[in-house]
């Protein structure tokens, strides 16, 4: 279990220091969430580095269209910033919407990915 943490916490590391990681190997405990929750983590985790998506786009793959405010509430309780990267999930018009941590932090995220949005 430690080997597991110690993995983490340098790939957490590695990404904070802009390099290209994929958390997908990571096994998610899905506790607390509901199958509509989970359904949307589990696609969130395909949006690729350095790409975004908006909300309607995540509720369309997760076989709810219409539902993008839903996925809004399903990300605002996202356990897992990074790992589960809800920052790369943006409003239809390309403005950032928001994020669990802060639009602060959501923006730098984005930009160590150099995902392109709205700067409104």
């Amino acid at each position: 279990m430690e080997r597991l943490l110690d993995r983490g916490a340098a790939e957490i590391q590695s990404y904070l220091h802009g390099k290209r990681v994929d958390f997908r190997h990571l096994k998610i405990d899905w506790a607390g969430y509901s199958p509509f929750g989970e359904r949307v983590l589990s696609r969130l985790r395909r949006v690729p580095w350095g790409r975004t998506a908006s909300y309607g786009d995540l509720a369309q793959t997760a076989g709810a269209p219409g539902a993008s405010r839903a996925v809004g509430q399903v990300l605002r309780s996202n356990r897992l910033p990074v790992v589960l990267p809800c920052h790369r999930i943006i409003r239809k018009s390309g403005a950032l919407g928001g994020f669990s941590r802060g639009g602060l932090w959501k923006k730098r995220l984005l930009k160590l990915e150099s995902a392109c949005v709205d700067k409104s």
